[in-house]
């Protein structure tokens, strides 16, 4: 190679290293260059913890998040802007438990203002909160747990309030909508008379446990609820144990309303609740269960959903009659248990799951209807008329368990179709004549499967200071058609009474509950509960019978001397020893009875041994509560 060439092949190496040199000069500078925009960047947007007069907040996409207060104020308002910045956001549990702060404003005017998960819950001193118009959920826990909360304000926004968002606020009292939402405030004394807790329009959602434990305190008695027809959804427990709530409405009878479900125990507990409507300080509107079903858009009735809501105030005329449609597709397990409120139940053509105990123990609850359809009626609706045979669908084969125990049926239609009657469904029921005082009307039979049998009659004392027994009453026994099993005693035999017509009867004569004995039919089996909510304290029971059900007894209080005695007439051991093998003599016979001691006395006939004794009194299940003896 030449000296020429050599030298051109050097410069053209020279030449390549410079222009990589620049090239990675370049690149260096871009990047630092892209580093630096990116700090000024997250400098701006996405800064961890800043601070301006006590609210430690972030930036982000140039908004701000409230993440804590360190400030001291007791009324604490949260600007609409920190930093020059938009306060969209309150993050999770950014004020819990500070026991401080008794009143908290948010002037936030964002259109979807968040607050995070408990960020206000266990503030032990918060008394009142106003919470922005932009607010669209008010999320999980969110006030759960202060003591002190009296009043909170939020707009007509709202369209959840998630599940514990307020549970175990015992003081809670109002809740107002804001004027700037179109609500009325906290300002209109007239309007906040008639309802003091009313719930945005656009609120579709109370989730489980919202309101849980809350709304007890003697500072929030007679609370009047203002539902508003957007409602969709009741959860959970949502105002379990909210016992002065007194009504629960909806604005109007014409607007139609959307509530399609009320979860488990939704309401239960709520003791000071009425099955009526507000009229308080002239308010119009209508009782919001009643509404609902009217309108036939309630679905389900959870289990539990009004168990306890026990108030009994309620003059009778005014007790609430619930209409079921085809609509509502189920009522669970004990969602009206011990409801003193309702008068009538009807049942428009419809079927839906009854649960067990539906109406337990709604002692006021006289009527219950079922409806067929016949035509239609001049507006295209559907005409029904009254059954006279059946008070439940004629589809339904098998009454639930406990549906109708305790509760006031007189006229009860029980239906051709229905081929079995669950345990306690249609015990604890008093006797209801006709007009004439002559023929039983709590329950008509139109069914070859079940049959009323009427007892000889007993006598009551004509006056309490009397020991005469003058008064003759009628008592039954409903059972089965062929006179074998009895399912439930109905009547009102008591220790005020006796089974022997004779003035100058003994008092000790009274109580005794002989009228099984020497019957003309064959009896052989007792259901359970049979003898529910009865007030005597002696009874017999033939050798004839040979199966017992459990709680036979339901309902009886025994304390100090108070006893119940119980007599098998059986002679023999091997009666016994049958008895107490297999399924014959439940184990929860003596169940649901109530004794402070030994209250009870299981007595056998025959002299039966020590073993057969024993073998009793290790075998029922109300354990320290009863003694067995020969007699």
């Amino acid at each position: 190679m030449t000296e020429g060439s050599k030298s051109e092949n050097g410069k053209k190496k020279l030449s390549t290293r410079s222009i990589a040199m620049i090239i990675m000069v370049v690149i260096l500078v871009v990047a630092v260059i892209a580093v630096a925009v990116a700090l000024i960047v997250v400098s701006e947007f996405n800064v961890s913890r800043k601070e301006e007069g006590g609210f430690v907040y972030s930036l982000s996409h140039g908004q701000a998040t409230i993440l804590e207060y360190t400030g001291e104020d007791v009324n604490v308002v949260i600007p609409d802007e920190l930093g020059g910045r938009p306060v969209v956001a309150v993050a999770e549990k950014a004020f819990y438990k500070n026991g401080q702060i008794s009143s908290i404003t948010i002037e936030s005017d964002a259109d979807n203002f968040t607050i995070g998960a408990q960020a206000f819950s266990d503030m032990d001193s918060l008394v009142s909160v106003v919470l922005p118009d932009g607010l669209k959920t008010i999320p999980s826990r969110a006030f759960s747990g202060c003591d002190s909360l009296t009043e909170v304000t939020m707009g007509n926004g709202v369209e959840s309030i998630e599940e514990y968002a307020f549970s175990e606020c015992p003081t809670l009292a109002n809740i107002y909508i804001s004027t700037t939402s179109g609500g009325k405030g906290s300002g209109d004394s007239d309007y906040n008379t008639s309802y003091n807790m009313t719930m945005p329009s656009s609120l579709k959602t109370i989730g489980n446990f919202a309101f849980y434990r809350s709304i007890t305190a003697s500072s929030a008695t007679t609370r009047k609820i203002l539902f508003n027809a957007a409602l969709t959804t009741i959860g959970q427990s949502a105002f379990d144990g909210c016992n002065r709530i007194a009504f629960i409405d909806y604005a109007d009878a014409d607007t139609a309303v959307s509530l399609t479900e009320i979860g488990n125990n939704a309401f239960y507990g709520c003791t000071s609740l009425r099955f009526v409507k507000n009229t308080t300080g002239g308010a119009s509107g209508v009782f919001f269960l009643t509404k609902a079903l009217d309108d036939r858009v309630l679905e389900s009735i959870g289990d539990g959903a009004f168990d306890g809501c026990n108030y009994s105030s309620t003059a009778s005329s005014n007790r609430a009659v619930l209409n079921i449609y085809e609509d509502t597709e189920s009522i669970g397990d004990y969602a009206f248990r011990n409801v003193k409120s309702i008068k009538t139940v009807n049942f428009y053509a419809s079927n839906p799951d009854l649960g067990e105990g539906a109406f337990y123990g709604a002692s006021n609850l006289t009527t219950v209807n079922y409806y067929e359809e016949n035509g239609t009626n001049e507006d295209g609706s559907t005409k029904y008329t009254v059954s006279n045979t059946t008070s439940l669908s004629p589809e339904l084969t098998s009454i639930p368990s406990l549906l109708f125990y305790g509760s006031g049926l007189n006229g009860f239609k029980l239906g051709s179709t229905v081929t079995s009657i669950g345990d306690g469904a249609l015990s604890a029921l008093t006797v209801s004549k006709d007009s004439k005082g002559e023929e039983l009307t709590t329950i008509k039979i139109n069914n070859e499967n079940f049959a009323i049998y009427k007892l000889a009659p007993y006598y009551t004392k004509e006056t309490t200071s009397s020991g005469y027994y003058t008064e003759s009453n009628d008592h039954y026994l409903l059972m089965s058609a062929d006179m074998t099993v009895i399912y439930s005693y109905i009547g009102a035999f008591s220790d005020n009474a006796t089974s022997v017509y004779n003035e100058s009867v003994n008092q000790s004569r009274a109580g005794q509950f002989r009228f099984l004995q020497n019957l003309d039919i064959n009896i052989t089996s007792i259901r359970a509960y049979a003898f529910a909510e009865t007030d005597f304290s002696y009874i017999w029971l033939p050798e004839k019978l040979t199966s017992f059900g459990a709680n036979m007894f339901n309902g009886k209080i025994l304390k100090g001397d108070d006893m119940l005695y119980i007599t098998f007439e059986g002679k023999t051991a091997d009666y016994y020893n049958t008895l107490l093998s297999g399924d014959n003599l439940s184990t929860e016979f003596l169940s649901g009875i109530e004794a402070d001691g030994e209250n009870v006395v299981i007595r056998l006939s025959g002299s039966q041994s020590s073993d057969v004794l024993d073998s009793f009194n290790s075998y029922f299940t109300l354990t320290g509560r009863y003694t067995t003896i020969n007699i």
